[in-house]
């Protein structure tokens, strides 16, 4: 099921496809594989609650699980989850998100609101204002990179 287009997040799939680089011919395709059917490393769970000035309705614990974190602290790739509750959120960061359960929504500052649910692609990118609502306990895998500040950014 495609992801939904609504104010700052974008939907990913049928638009645009890229590859990483060094991901070219039958060897990349063959690299390809072997890194996909790798599983996740077993990591730890991290339990927290939003920050009292963020929080605009309940408390609900979040637990991450970052499966991989480069070495710059830059890029990681996880597991999220939160329990009902809705927060301000102000991205610093480029965030590809999947939703692998429950219903969300997130809003915009201008009020435009896109629900999300299982199998649910999109991006949320830098500089994104507005709230994250979940509705129903939701889980979701994340890509992340955040850019170094002095790196071009803005």
């Amino acid at each position: 099921r495609p992801g939904r287009r609504g104010g700052s997040v974008h939907a990913v799939g049928a638009q645009r496809r890229c590859a990483p680089s060094g991901f070219a011919g039958e060897l990349g395709r063959q690299r390809q594989r072997q890194l996909l059917i790798a599983p996740a490393p077993a990591v730890a769970a991290e339990d927290y609650f939003v920050a009292p000035e963020k929080l605009l309705e309940g408390n609900p614990k979040q637990t991450a699980w970052v499966e991989y974190q480069d070495a710059s602290g830059h890029f990681c790739t996880g597991l999220w989850a939160s329990e009902v509750g809705a927060w301000r959120i102000r991205y610093t960061e480029e965030e590809y998100c999947r939703i692998l359960e429950g219903r969300s929504v997130i809003t915009d500052e201008a009020g435009h609101a896109v629900s999300v649910g299982p199998g649910d692609e999109f991006t949320i990118p830098a500089g994104f204002v507005g709230t994250w609502r979940v509705l129903e306990p939701t889980r979701k895998r994340f890509v992340i990179f955040e850019q170094a500040p002095g790196d071009g950014a803005g």
